[in-house]
């Protein structure tokens, strides 16, 4: 039986979820129930079965995001293309179901599907224009993790992606240059963001009011992004550790004028080759010699996030900032990092004061030295196209807020310098993205 659509797939866990559960829930309360915690969802409370769970400690979500992208403009085949992903999450409250004080238990599984643009027109950028898609369109074990609270901060153990707890950034926007955490983007072979996940730990202190310090420790495991191992529990440190520290700032300048800024960094303990110069120091694409070995690889990040203006009683009038910064280990990684900056305004029109408008410009780039060596190639003659070096980018979204349940967003990127080279045409994507909670 076909069960692979989204709509399909919730019908089919909420159906599993009833028959279950149903007998141990079947009583109602004879008082007058207080508004469901579900009501801004698409499938509502089930009957009251998922109020009923969230008394007893569990909560159900389901989410699905989608993600089209038209290259209107450019030096490319024009087509069309929509990925999707889908998100089931259960988190379970251990205060209220065995009586731990300050534990949380969170599962979520989850599902990439559909086709990206990047796939079937030779787009040829740095950074996708559909951010769900990629890391295999497989379902997979997203979370799986415990964390107990306690005086002075928290500890987090299981399955989970370091983008969780580390550099973690909003994807509002579509262009993945302006959207969500930012290493994982750049050090894509290192940095595993969502949905991938691996076993790691993570601590979190609270050094000072509005100011904590966390270190993650993770499995550096290449096995966990094949497909394949989509549910994989295997445990294998033979490439090493990925360590991570954070320290995060969260003050508020006035009522309602919140902020957060992260500075961070991470080192991972395996052992990598060059990623442009062989064992004799030459050019690796020149000689086809493998690289020079190279112990441990690192990197460094900074973002913030301001609101600049509170909003007002039915959220219109809020305006926010932010801004991101990465940059890679120069021997080990093939771009060298990016940076972006955005705005963000609610109730850009008066009969909508839920809607947001938002505007962003960022950059992207390969490392200086892996530039080098494709001009050594083209004085060498073996490569013909120019030499690569930054991408820059800038999109505009209008956020629609057409029920509490679904947020469209309808955007436009603009690319200037497609895959970092000169000599391409700007390229225009027209794209929406939307967002679902059942």
């Amino acid at each position: 039986m076909a069960f692979n659509h989204p709509v399909r797939r919730i019908a089919g866990v909420a159906l599993f979820t009833v028959i279950g559960a149903a007998p141990a829930l079947a009583q109602t309360s004879a008082q007058t129930p207080a508004p469901s915690a579900f009501a801004g969802t698409l499938t509502g409370d089930w009957g009251g079965l998922r109020d009923r769970l969230k008394d007893r400690g569990v909560t159900l979500t389901a989410g699905e995001i989608t993600e089209t992208a038209w290259n209107a403009i450019g030096d490319t085949p024009q087509f069309v293309r929509t990925s999707g992903q889908l998100s089931l999450g259960a988190t379970i409250d251990a205060d209220r179901m065995f009586g731990i004080e300050g534990g949380k238990f969170q599962v979520t599984i989850s599902n990439r599907h559909g086709k990206a643009l990047t796939n079937d027109s030779p787009l040829g950028i740095i950074q996708q224009v559909q951010p769900v898609y990629g890391r295999g369109q497989v379902w997979r074990l997203s979370q799986f993790w415990y964390e107990q609270s306690f005086p002075g901060g928290s500890i987090k153990l299981g399955r989970m992606s370091s983008a969780e707890d580390f550099a973690g950034s909003a994807c509002d926007f579509q262009n993945l240059t302006l959207c969500g955490s930012a290493p994982g983007h750049i050090a894509h072979d290192v940095l595993y963001n969502f949905p991938v996940s691996q076993w790691g730990a993570r601590v979190k202190l609270n050094v000072a009011p509005q100011h904590t310090v966390s270190v993650g420790v993770y499995e550096s495991n290449p096995e966990n992004l094949r497909p394949s191992q989509g549910f994989n529990f295997g445990f294998d440190v033979d490439d090493g550790f990925l360590t991570m520290v954070e320290t995060a700032w969260t003050p508020s300048f006035g009522q309602g004028l919140g902020g957060s800024y992260k500075v961070g960094g991470w080192y991972d303990t395996a052992d990598v080759p060059d990623v442009v110069t062989d064992v004799n120091g030459d050019w690796r694409a020149l000689t086809g010699l493998p690289g020079q070995e190279r112990s441990g690889r690192y990197g460094f990040y900074a973002n913030a996030l301001q609101t600049l203006r509170a909003p007002e009683s039915d959220g219109s009038g809020a305006i926010k900032v932010y801004a991101n910064a990465i940059v890679t280990d120069p021997r080990t990684n093939t771009l060298q990092g990016k940076v972006a900056v955005g705005v963000a305004l609610t109730g850009p029109l008066a009969a909508r004061p839920r809607d947001e408008i938002g505007f962003a410009v960022g950059a992207s780039g390969y490392n200086p030295r892996v530039t080098d060596s494709q001009q050594a190639q083209i004085e060498a003659g073996t490569r013909t196209l120019p030499a690569a070096s930054r991408e820059y980018v800038a999109e505009v979204y209008y956020g629609y807020r057409a029920t509490p349940w679904l947020t469209l967003r309808p955007n436009l990127q603009w690319i200037h310098h497609p895959g970092g080279r000169e000599d391409r045409p700007d390229m225009f994507v027209g794209g929406l993205k939307t967002v679902w909670t059942f």
